[in-house]
């Protein structure tokens, strides 16, 4: 039994030893990880900290890009406000040049209405200047006709007056003449 336990002594003493070993190898390779994982994490920093100045300056171009295309947007967001000001404009000039014909048109209206209306008047003015012209002409014919009537007859009147002094001048002569003769 004292063998059995020497031997599970030694065999406790030799794993003891194994174990001994292991654990120094281990502790050599933690120190030896932990001065690769020293370098490998300063590596690892570095090379972060390069990402980072990379990203950052990635962001910044891609921001500065974006900041461009927001520009460029805001550029043809305000040419197409322009445009659209510009067409308002536009319209605004066809509405007034529409309104100033509809009021030149409507002004053209009236001005004819108040001529066709002065035109009525004068062709009233005229039919009634014809009526009386043709009135006064009608009694002016009248007048012509009863003063060539009396004219006739005053010839008439001087005309047998005439032959009558002309019979008496006749007869006055031929007086003279007998008491001539005489």
């Amino acid at each position: 039994m004292v063998a059995s336990q020497r031997a599970h002594i030694d065999d406790l003493v030799k794993r003891n030893r194994i174990l001994d070993q292991n654990c120094k190898k281990l502790e050599e390779d933690l120190l030896r990880e932990e001065s690769r994982s020293k370098d490998a994490v300063k590596q690892i920093q570095t090379r972060w900290h390069d990402e980072r100045i990379e990203w950052r300056e990635g962001c910044d171009t891609l921001l500065a890009c974006h900041r461009i295309a927001q520009l460029r947007t805001a550029i043809e967001v305000d040419n197409e406000v322009l445009a659209a000001v510009k067409q308002e404009d536009a319209l605004r000039k066809e509405r007034l040049a529409r309104l100033q014909r509809d009021y030149k048109i409507t002004m053209f209206q009236v001005k004819e209405m108040e001529l066709d209306g002065r035109i009525a008047e004068l062709e009233d003015d005229l039919v009634d200047l014809q009526a009386e012209n043709e009135a006064a002409l009608h009694s002016l014919t009248e007048q012509h006709r009863e003063t060539t009537q009396k004219l006739r007859k005053k010839c008439a009147d001087f005309a047998s007056e005439v032959a009558h002094l002309s019979d008496a001048l006749s007869a006055a002569q031929r007086e003279r003449d007998d008491t001539e003769v005489k």
